[in-house]
């Protein structure tokens, strides 16, 4: 595969991004578990305190101001809508807040595959556009633009499909890119369960049987984990080496425009 050069610096670039969201997704994922447990600390001996209260002792403990504004945000609205108490509301952000990081890192990685690796994905992207051509637009239509369009169309419709069925399409043409031992992979079903746990927060008015126990937390950072190990492979399936991803520091947010749209 002959790809742009200046292509593939703007896609490690954005690789480089992804991997640093998904390490401040693991540190913030932790600290609110280890919230809970202060939590736990200050509810020991203080049972008549209201969640709020507790929410407003822990926002005085040494977190940082930006995730004590998002802690203070937050956390009421959940606990009045979806649960029992502090820890369950706790569990639940955490839940909400890994899920947004898997949505928005599928979709980076998946743009980036298709961009960078065009005649992969081409059977595809045809078969799923929508848009027709007449043969007076094929005339005087720049085959380049149409293929864009058609591209362009096809990640815009991805960013609606359901995380399970983006993660099994990536897996399709990266999945033979192993991952290294620091990254566990997770399979269909445990994604589905993330979702749907996710889903029957958000959008059921009854939270009857969601377990939002301590599992909860490790199952964010299981995802955390599994978006690790696609960030590696896709490295490896749009050939840059993981090394130059992982060995920089993060750059200012690149925008789409900034990797080539298709390569010939």
């Amino acid at each position: 595969m002959s790809t742009n050069p200046n292509s593939k610096a703007k896609a490690t670039r954005r690789l480089r991004n992804i991997l640093a969201d998904n390490t401040a997704c693991e540190q913030r994922v932790k600290m609110m578990l280890d919230a809970i447990t202060v939590a736990h600390e200050f509810t020991r001996d203080r049972q008549e305190q209201s969640m709020l209260e507790t929410a407003a002792s822990i926002s005085r403990l040494d977190i940082p101001a930006d995730l004590v504004s998002w802690f203070r945000n937050n956390i009421p609205t959940i606990s009045v809508k979806r649960a029992s108490d502090l820890s369950s509301s706790m569990r639940a952000a955490s839940l909400i807040f890994a899920h947004s990081h898997l949505d928005k890192a599928l979709n980076q990685l998946l743009m980036l595959s298709v961009l960078l690796r065009p005649s992969d994905w081409n059977e595809r992207i045809n078969d799923s556009c929508q848009t027709k051509y007449s043969l007076k637009d094929l005339r005087s239509i720049d085959p380049l633009k149409m293929a864009i369009n058609a591209t362009n169309q096809f990640l815009t419709r991805q960013k609606h499909a359901k995380i399970t069925k983006r993660n099994t399409m990536l897996l399709r043409y990266v999945g033979k890119y192993p991952a290294s031992p620091n990254y566990h992979r997770l399979d269909t079903q445990a994604l589905e369960l993330f979702d749907a746990m996710r889903h029957q927060l958000i959008h059921e008015s009854s939270h009857n049987g969601l377990d939002l126990s301590e599992a909860t937390g490790q199952r964010c950072l299981a995802v955390v984990s599994h978006v690790g190990s696609l960030i590696e492979s896709v490295a490896q399936y749009i050939d840059i080496p993981f090394d130059e991803v992982d060995s920089l520091e993060p750059v200012g947010e690149v925008g789409e425009s900034d990797v080539e749209k298709v390569e010939s």
